[in-house]
């Protein structure tokens, strides 16, 4: 057996080399993309906090779905935000020096701008309830600040 797998492989050793470099280049670009684009840790440099990372190209992204076998099918860009003064406040709320944003992941994931909410002052008080100078908000809409279960 091995003598005539020998004899094959210089019959062939194009044929051998090519598959083998193929095979190689294959290896090395799923490792390279795999660090580069694979599934964040908190130790990762990128990390912002509370499943919000940004990557080596200043993208960043929302990973959702920690349960998940595949978190790159669990994150969401975010597109809209300013992502030199952009922040986290928790899972749900962050902002950057013009909009706060409200992040929920009910059915699909989305995004959305908290209307009338000022970016300066605005504060989250837990999971459901944020506040700023102006109004008072649960899960990303404005109530009254009577409302508030503390």
């Amino acid at each position: 057996m091995f003598f005539s797998m020998h004899k094959y492989i210089f019959k062939n050793i194009r044929k051998v080399l090519f598959w083998g470099f193929l095979i190689f280049i294959f290896y090395f670009f799923y490792l390279f993309f795999s660090v580069l684009f694979g599934c964040p840790s908190a130790e990762n440099k990128g990390n912002l906090g509370h499943g919000y990372h940004k990557n080596i190209f200043g993208e960043i992204y929302v990973y959702y779905n920690w349960g998940s076998d595949n978190c790159d099918l669990s994150r969401f860009k975010l597109e809209t935000v300013d992502k030199k003064t952009f922040e986290v406040l928790n899972h749900r709320y962050t902002k950057d020096r013009n909009n706060v944003y409200y992040f929920a992941y009910l059915v699909e994931p989305s995004m959305s701008i908290v209307m009338g909410a000022d970016a300066a002052t605005f504060e989250v008080l837990n999971d459901r309830y944020a506040r700023d100078k102006n109004n008072c908000y649960k899960f990303g809409a404005p109530i009254a600040c009577e409302d508030i279960e503390e």
